[in-house]
């Protein structure tokens, strides 16, 4: 069985410790009782303990990508604030261990509901273990992958026991959301989703850079900020003098300094704008599209500078605004002048969007929407349990605690 790529399930960050020595191993971490009364069960130390390490080893070894996520040194302040804008403000212990339990009620469920569907786990799910093992003997090193089974007291075989759960999942989220599954994403939805949430806008980017010709000789200059948003004034005056897209499409032809969004094409052996060509990409778990002067974008999910996102989502349609300023990894000062369009009316921007799929032909926006309906699922299906973690572990095993690998 080939496993989805995009939606899987990885159960997130990083927590627990081995044992003290002397001391034995806690059989429980959790009590689970459904709110119906219908049953207690426990969820088992050992696979808090288990997804500790795992995840350890993956941040452990990408930590230069991911560090992003604490604000602070990896392993060494984890008593500092996690999100010092957060209301409650909470520690990068506290993120963790929060984290983590979130992701075994996660687990729980979706298991619940790979047993409620009966479904399969034969030679193929069993290979697909394998290729798991393999994959982290591979991305860390044996000797790394030997010490967490150390640290777990695991042979090789107990712990590809645990990673069947990654399998499960991926058979389970197969089963709801392949073609005929009870689940499976329709065209209307994928639709819907990008009405909802995204916008499209045409834009003049201006820097803080220019060039005047003096004394025959071309010369470097730079926009003071005050500078830089009059002659953006300066612009918004004129289009206001004709307010149409058209001429605010002429507008970012005469003025916008980025080359992202101005489309060309060769035509008779020369370079000419092109207005009718929709570019559609997909990077970072960004998807977007470009046609000249301009973006179709996610409001909620894109890697633009917040500036240009923050405005795009706050102007009605036909409106323009100036951004606020910001300083780009060149250190030169920069804004936008951006036209809200509508994009409900970009039928071919919306088509090549919706059409736009990896190289396994699952369409990107197809995977984000049933990546939200199985997020919807699985916290419906937590709704119906309580859980109640021993906290004096959680406490006693903490990432605070964490002994390396």
């Amino acid at each position: 069985m080939k496993l989805r790529k995009t939606i899987l399930l990885i159960v997130a960050l990083v927590l627990a410790v081995s044992l003290f020595a002397g001391c034995s191993r806690p059989e429980t971490i959790a009590v689970v009782t459904a709110k119906d009364g219908s049953m207690t069960d426990t969820i088992p130390f050992d696979n808090y303990h288990f997804w500790a390490y795992y995840n350890y080893a993956y941040y452990d070894a990408y930590y230069n990508y991911y560090s992003y996520y604490f604000k602070t040194t990896f392993r060494e302040t984890l008593d500092d604030i996690y999100d010092e804008d957060a209301e409650n403000p909470i520690t990068v212990n506290q993120y963790l261990t929060d984290s983590l339990v979130n992701d075994l009620k996660q687990q729980y469920v979706m298991l619940k509901l790979f047993d409620k569907y009966e479904l399969p786990f034969g030679a193929e799910e069993i290979t697909d273990v394998a290729n798991y093992y393999s994959s982290m003997v591979s991305n860390y090193g044996e000797t790394t992958v030997k010490k967490i089974r150390a640290r777990l007291g695991m042979s090789e075989a107990e712990f590809k026991e645990h990673l069947r759960i990654l399998v499960k999942i991926a058979v389970l989220q197969q089963y709801l959301f392949d073609e005929g599954g009870p689940m499976e994403v329709t065209a209307e939805q994928s639709k819907q989703y990008l009405l909802d949430n995204y916008v499209s806008v045409m834009h003049i980017y201006l820097n803080d850079s220019y060039t005047v010709e003096e004394n025959g000789e071309t010369v470097n200059k730079t926009y003071t900020e005050e500078e830089l948003r009059a002659k953006a004034e300066e612009i918004v005056d004129e289009y206001n003098a004709n307010p149409s897209e058209a001429n605010f499409r002429a507008l970012t032809e005469k003025y916008s300094k980025d080359p992202g969004s101005l489309v060309t094409k060769t035509e008779n052996e020369e370079t000419v704008n092109d207005y009718d060509t929709v570019n559609v990409t997909y990077s970072n778990g960004f998807l977007y599209a470009v046609k000249f002067g301009g973006y179709s974008f996610d409001v909620g999910n894109n890697s633009f500078v917040p500036q240009f996102t923050d405005l795009s989502k706050s102007l009605e349609v036909g409106e323009v605004g100036i951004s606020e300023s910001y300083t780009n990894g060149n250190n030169q000062k920069g804004l936008h002048i951006i036209y809200k369009q509508d994009f409900s009316s970009k039928e071919d921007v919306i088509n090549a969007l919706l059409e736009k799929a990896d190289e396994d032909g699952h369409a990107y926006v197809g995977t984000v929407v049933e990546g939200k309906l199985f997020d919807d699922l699985i916290n419906g299906e937590i709704d119906k349990y309580d859980f109640a973690f021993d906290e004096k572990l959680l406490e006693q095993y903490s990432m605070k605690n964490l002994k390396s690998i």
